[in-house]
């Protein structure tokens, strides 16, 4: 397949290395420029124009370029006919999102919403766990601080700290709300706090304390943050008959129940992980129905922008 790459930041620059290694793909970039940067990976053919690009008949365009323009980009790729993964969160807004869903519904092409955490090996144990329990409550943390995330930038000059770009725990860390709907259900509502408490975003809020209900009636509590100087990513869930414990971060789950108790250890490898996502999407390239396209991904998006724009 022909492979178009719409921003070359870590995530993307991640993908295509697992791309030219695993996969017999032909990958292009569209840049704002040729050259920049010296790490570049070698067999990826830089482009600078859409002009450029409609010299090309391209299969699929890889969305992951900054928040703020995924939707802009997307609907410039579908146009052109290609299918679509989507770097999380879909967007910081919601303009645009029906003229995809519509475009793509016409051209019947695939789309992905890239949240690869559902093939965190812990995500993957704790599914399979909850399908034998019946989840009545859950409790998420998802706490890091921001300026430790990129040590050779300032935190201050990334999109994360600026709202309009889509920075701020609430899509930055919108990983958790989108395994909470996954492991426990769709998401009914979406209530809670948030703000600026710190000194590490310029605007965009560096704290979030949310309650979701689901409709299968389970509550999930979920805590993001920039502030925390401890890494944290932990699930906790109380079931009819058990509780248990998941930390993502250390990659163990601990079990406390009628059934017994134990404590597991998974090895955490975030390239097999990301290369698990990408296997997946090529290996449905076909099937507009694959977890998390983006009618699917976009009720939730939906619900998020509107929780994000309430206070």
């Amino acid at each position: 397949m022909k492979v178009l790459f719409l921003g070359l930041g870590s995530i993307g620059k991640r993908h295509v290395r697992l791309l030219l290694k695993n996969f017999d793909h032909e990958v292009s970039a569209l840049r704002s420029r040729k050259g920049q940067g010296t790490d570049i990976q070698i067999g990826v053919k830089e482009l600078v124009s859409w002009n450029e690009v409609d010299s090309t008949k391209y299969d699929v365009a890889f969305v992951t370029n900054p928040t703020s323009l995924h939707l802009r980009s997307a609907l410039e790729c579908a146009q052109r006919g290609m299918h679509l993964f989507i770097e999380k969160p879909i967007d910081c807004r919601m303009d645009d999102l029906d003229t995809l869903l519509d475009l793509v519904e016409v051209k019947k092409l695939t789309t992905y919403v890239a949240y690869p955490l559902r093939f965190h090996p812990i995500i993957k144990e704790l599914k399979r766990l909850l399908e034998k329990e019946r989840p009545l409550h859950s409790r998420i943390i998802s706490s890091s601080y921001l300026p430790d995330w990129r040590p050779h930038q300032n935190h201050l000059e990334s999109y994360s700290a600026y709202r309009h770009m889509g920075g701020g725990v609430i899509l930055d860390l919108s990983h958790e709300l989108d395994y909470a709907s996954y492991l426990f259900g769709d998401v009914v509502s979406i209530n809670g706090k948030y703000g600026k408490l710190g000194e590490v975003t310029v605007d965009s809020e560096d704290y979030a304390d949310i309650i979701i209900t689901h409709e299968s009636s389970v509550c999930t509590n979920i805590h993001l943050s920039y502030l925390g100087r401890v890494s944290q990513r932990i699930i906790e869930v109380d079931t009819h008959d058990s509780h248990i414990e998941a930390d993502l971060i250390n990659g163990t789950i601990s079990y406390s129940g009628v059934n017994g108790c134990w404590k597991n250890i998974f090895a955490i490898d975030r390239d097999e992980m990301y290369l698990e996502q990408l296997k997946y999407f090529f290996e449905n390239i076909t099937n507009r129905q694959m977890t998390n396209n983006l009618p699917e991904a976009g009720k939730l998006f939906g619900k998020i922008i509107e929780f994000r724009e309430s206070m």
